[in-house]
């Protein structure tokens, strides 16, 4: 009953607050919905999510040994922040990462954007014994075919890229 109540209360002290857009989500926060740093103190305003559009998907990953949230947009731009030394996520460090782990990303992010269920859907990080030497080798050679072309690919940079040099942004690539 008391969370019906406060929920009552903000909406009527936003009432005359303009918060939506079409095909959005939007809602309206104030100071005291954040709870860890950096916090707003700079009174209510609205947030609109671009979540509901399907215009990205992202992998997040988080373990002994990692950190980050890596995310791909329809526009084919890449993200990637190591959320361990950039909590606020203010440097897209993608051209950082050797080509063989944004392949691995990538094939991560599919996976889960096509898997259905907890058994496909489960990430799986350790070795598997004969047949994931299997799985690895047929994965090996549909990896070269992608391999070949990604020298060209803008999302990376490539020569077909009007607003990028090949030889400077990827020279560590190589």
């Amino acid at each position: 009953m008391k969370k019906m109540e406060r929920k009552m209360r903000r909406k009527t002290k936003f009432e005359n607050m303009t918060c939506n857009a079409e095909k959005m989500n939007c809602f309206t926060q104030d100071n005291n919905h954040w709870k860890t740093p950096p916090l707003w103190t700079e009174g209510p305003f609205c947030f609109c999510q671009n979540a509901n559009n399907n215009t990205f998907w992202c992998l997040r990953t988080i373990n002994e040994s990692h950190n980050f949230l890596y995310c791909e947009f329809v526009t084919g731009f890449i993200t990637f922040y190591d959320l361990r030394t950039d909590p606020y996520q203010m440097r897209n460090a993608v051209y950082e990462l050797d080509y063989g782990t944004l392949e691995i990303l990538r094939m991560q992010l599919n996976k889960l954007r096509s898997c259905k269920g907890a058994k496909e859907c489960t990430m799986r990080y350790r070795y598997d014994g004969p047949r994931h030497q299997q799985r690895q080798r047929s994965a090996a050679s549909s990896r070269t075919r992608s391999i070949r072309h990604w020298k060209n690919d803008q999302r990376f940079g490539g020569r077909n890229n009007p607003h990028s040099s090949h030889t400077e942004r990827h020279s560590k690539w190589k």
